[in-house]
């Protein structure tokens, strides 16, 4: 991401160009029957482009307690 993002930058496209990830996979808290975690409903994601306004966070913030699910808006 950090070498596209520099060639965008070199190109002087950099506030017209975003690049994010996206995942729809991730882990719960709570361990399953067989040691593991099951899939969850939320995920980190990255998002990087000189339009950017970094360093916030969006949304809430999920609780850290397992069996309780919270939806962000």
């Amino acid at each position: 991401m950090c070498a596209f993002y520099q060639a965008t930058q070199e190109l002087g496209i950099a506030n017209e160009v975003t690049t994010f990830t996206m995942s729809d996979f991730s882990r719960t808290f709570q361990p399953n029957s067989n040691s593991g975690s099951d899939h969850g409903w939320g995920s980190h994601h990255i998002v990087l482009g000189g339009a950017v306004k970094g360093g916030k966070l969006y949304g809430t913030y999920p609780r850290l307690l397992s069996g309780v699910q919270t939806i962000s808006t």
